[in-house]
């Protein structure tokens, strides 16, 4: 459910512009950003990666507040198009922002999208829109009522979305906690490649630790070096051609995999 038919898995990031229903919505420009999200995927597959993950940014978000019918609606009409536009094995999954794992898990549900991320599975963080708190039990309950456990859920435990606070906890610890409440994989980053590796080394080292992926600040410079380590990996801007949100760029794919085409 969470793996591509390679030793690893390249997901590219489909970012979409803000959607209906949000402030920076720009009426009258859901067909295009449908589009866009359609020729990326497209690109992603073609350019050789397994999969892609549709993800909202919407600029700013209500903390602690469910999103309204309108982006919902958006969003799952674009991953619907996309899952109509791309075949397996291709992977498609939806992050819906921010911390809306209950959402994203029934839009996957409805939509038959293979997999769901999570940034914020467990504890808590200061994020501009204000605290954010995980919602385990209820991303669990909402799981089981929708009969989803095929559905993955990858979780950010040290990436630019979350870390745990004033890193009282080791990435091996939260990432005990996250397979506890249900994440197939765990995701970390760095802007720093060193300390990402130090980062995928230490997990790696434990046994109970499962798939762990390179959520971010990956390029085809330091990609081989990375994935060395890491099972997976969640790559955008380094694919977008008008830089981050931007739609992507299917030589910029193929430059990608042709850089760690030795560990596939």
């Amino acid at each position: 459910m969470m793996t591509g038919p390679s030793r690893k898995t390249v997901i590219g990031m489909v970012h979409l512009q803000p959607l209906p229903g949000t402030p920076y919505y720009e009426h009258g420009s859901l067909s295009r950003i449908i589009d866009v999200a359609i020729n990326s995927a497209l690109s992603l597959q073609t350019g050789g990666a397994h999969g892609c993950l549709i993800q909202t940014v919407d600029r700013v978000y209500q903390a602690a507040t469910p999103s309204g019918p309108a982006r919902i609606a958006a969003i799952t009409t674009v991953v619907n198009a996309v899952m109509a536009a791309t075949s397996r094995p291709f992977l498609v999954g939806c992050h819906l922002m921010r911390n809306q794992l209950s959402e994203s898990l029934a839009i996957a549900a409805v939509t038959g999208a293979h997999f769901v991320r999570a940034e914020l599975m467990v504890g808590s963080v200061m994020t501009s829109a204000g605290l954010l708190t995980s919602q385990p039990y209820e991303a669990a309950a909402q799981r089981q009522r929708l009969g989803a456990g095929e559905i993955g859920i990858v979780a950010d435990i040290h990436t630019m979305h979350f870390k745990w606070p004033d890193d009282s906890k080791s990435v091996k610890e939260v990432a005990s906690m996250a397979h506890c409440a249900g994440a197939d994989v765990v995701a970390v980053c760095d802007a720093d490649t060193q300390r990402a590796v130090v980062l995928l080394r230490a997990l790696k080292d434990s046994a109970t630790t499962g798939p762990v992926w390179i959520a971010g600040q990956s390029h085809a410079q330091n990609a081989a070096e990375l994935l060395t380590w890491a099972d997976g990996v969640l790559v955008g801007k380094c694919l977008e051609k008008d830089g981050w949100g931007g739609p992507i760029d299917q030589k910029r794919v193929a430059e990608y995999m042709g850089a760690i085409r030795h560990l596939l």
